[in-house]
């Protein structure tokens, strides 16, 4: 039910009052979880079945009309489902045999997809990419592009699943009460790789943090997060306002508990120049 409600803050859906619809979505937004709606629907007569049917209702609605206002998203969330969108239309096309008119648009897709990180659609498109341009529509210069982009992504999409990982079953071990020291083979193998993307320096970044709080070695913490903004800084490619400010705001805390007041005041003032209209540092 909590994701109905969240579907509902940027869905334009509204059923009309007096259908099933209406009467689902007040419980939702009452906080309802699904086994305290399922029992006032049960105890209004209604059989269980008809509430799956329309709780799924309700849902596929809401999807329908999803981000169709684009109100309340910041300019960074719009360009990044801007690009899933995009790439599910170049799927459809390419379903419908509109092979040329799907490669046409995934040339521009691509790029984009490059830009915001998103290193599972740079590999799919770049499978297709250099397919049709090496066996349907022959392009050495094309072709050999997209192979070049392709064979990177491979690489890319595996550190950034296995830093992914890594931090998943950190957590796991830790919740499950199991010695996290295990993953220390593991932790310096993501420690010695190259950043390969923003996606992975990210996730690298957070794991590393994490690791280096239960180690206690708090300067360690500090040196991660600040090496991860001088990669992104020093990248024309990985600008991200909305990384930089999270790993900023991330430094203060640790820098406040070590008594490094000067260094934390000087983060906090950088941070407050990446604002975007709408974020939480927009002033």
């Amino acid at each position: 039910m909590k994701g109905i409600f969240e579907l509902k803050e940027v869905s334009n859906y509204r059923p009309t009052k007096g259908l099933l619809s209406f009467e689902m979505l007040e419980m939702v937004e009452k906080g309802f979880g699904r086994d305290h709606a399922l029992a006032e629907w049960v105890a209004s007569g209604r059989s269980a079945d008809s509430f799956r049917q329309v709780l799924k209702k309700l849902k596929d609605n809401l999807l329908q009309d999803l981000f169709s206002g684009r109100m309340g998203l910041e300019p960074n969330q719009l360009k990044r489902i801007e690009c899933w969108e995009k790439f599910c239309k170049v799927k459809c096309l390419m379903i419908a045999d509109k092979r040329t008119a799907a490669m046409e648009i995934a040339t521009e897709v691509i790029h984009l997809a490059q830009k915001c990180g998103f290193t599972e659609i740079v590999l799919s498109l770049a499978i297709q990419l250099e397919f049709y341009f090496g066996a349907m529509a022959p392009d050495k210069q094309r072709y050999l592009r997209y192979r070049r982009i392709r064979k990177k992504a491979v690489s890319d999409l595996e550190w950034e699943q296995k830093a992914g990982a890594t931090y998943s079953k950190l957590f796991f071990i830790i919740k499950s009460n199991k010695d996290w020291r295990t993953l220390a083979p593991e932790i310096e193998e993501l420690k010695k790789a190259p950043p390969v993307s923003l996606l992975f320096l990210s996730i690298r970044c957070s794991l590393l943090t994490a690791w280096y709080e239960l180690c206690g070695e708090y300067k360690k913490m500090i040196s991660t997060i600040e090496e991860a903004i001088a990669h992104i800084m020093a990248s024309s490619q990985w600008k991200s306002p909305f990384i930089l400010v999270n790993l900023y705001l991330e430094l203060l805390p640790i820098l406040i508990a070590q008594k490094r007041f000067t260094k934390a005041e000087r983060y906090l003032n950088t941070a407050l120049q990446h604002p975007q209209k709408g974020s939480y540092t927009w002033h």
